[in-house]
């Protein structure tokens, strides 16, 4: 796997990513596949609602969050999301709460476990 990262100089942010190229490689070396992406618009630095991050569960979803240590398991009601002491071994599905890490690499979102 290789992943290549152009930027190009913004006026008030300084350097900002404006495109990338991933490639990926079989064992022998040979290309199997490569994306392209380019960044169309960009703001630095803007006010965001808080509430554009907030995700609504439906009633009765069970959901888990990451911690140091282990995972704390919650699960949603109409007052509000309940932490529960652990998961109901019923229901194989369960929704990950993302962290402050996880929203770094990825837009935060819920994802559900079965869903590929």
């Amino acid at each position: 796997m290789k992943l290549t990262v152009q930027y190009k100089t913004d006026k008030k942010a300084g350097s900002v990513v404006s495109g990338w190229t991933y490639a990926h490689y079989n064992k022998t070396g040979e290309s199997e596949l490569m994306r392209k992406g380019r960044v169309t618009h960009c703001e630095v630095n803007v006010k965001i609602d808080p509430s554009h991050f907030k995700i609504a569960f439906p009633v009765g979803t069970r959901i888990w969050e990451d911690i140091p240590g282990g995972r704390r398991y919650y699960l949603q009601k109409a007052e509000g999301m309940v932490p529960v002491k652990e998961p109901n071994q019923e229901h194989k599905t369960a929704n990950r709460l993302d962290t402050a890490e996880n929203r770094l690499r990825a837009p935060s979102r819920a994802q559900n476990e079965n869903k590929r």
